[in-house]
């Protein structure tokens, strides 16, 4: 059973450290590798309702989140935004001839290219809109 609040903030920290991992693409392992702990201990963390606060710290740290995040989060909220910002991005400033676009063909080499995490968000968040279709899917088969 998920931990939720009726406004949808899921309130398991171990989830929530799975969600973070998960957005960034990470393994239990690399993650634990960030951490200095084991990927099984990272296996254990994501199951319990609440993680100490030191080992919070260390594991917001890692994700590049704000430690409340691991606290309180509402998964599908934080994806709609990606998305939205991304469409944003998109639509108003990746078109041909613009900065932006000049930016990214000419700077195609450098691993620290901000444009390239987007990409990469964005390619996340389909993949993960896909799976939540073939689960509402998979349950309404269930269901009926």
């Amino acid at each position: 059973m998920e931990e939720k609040k009726e406004s949808g903030v899921c309130t398991h920290h171990g989830k929530n450290v799975g969600f973070w991992r998960t957005f960034n693409k990470w393994t239990q392992l690399q993650l634990g590798e960030m951490v200095g702990l084991s990927q099984n201990t990272i296996s254990d963390l994501e199951q319990q309702k609440e993680i100490n606060e030191n080992t919070l710290h260390k594991l917001s740290t890692a994700l590049g989140v704000h430690i409340n995040s691991l606290k309180e989060c509402d998964h599908q909220a934080t994806l709609d935004t990606c998305r939205h910002i991304v469409n944003y991005i998109n639509n108003n400033y990746i078109q041909p001839g613009s900065i932006v676009t000049n930016l990214i063909n000419t700077d195609k080499n450098n691993i620290n290219n901000p444009l390239d995490k987007v990409s990469e968000l964005y390619e996340r968040i389909a993949e993960l809109s896909v799976e939540n279709a073939l689960l509402k899917e998979e349950i309404k088969k269930t269901k009926g």
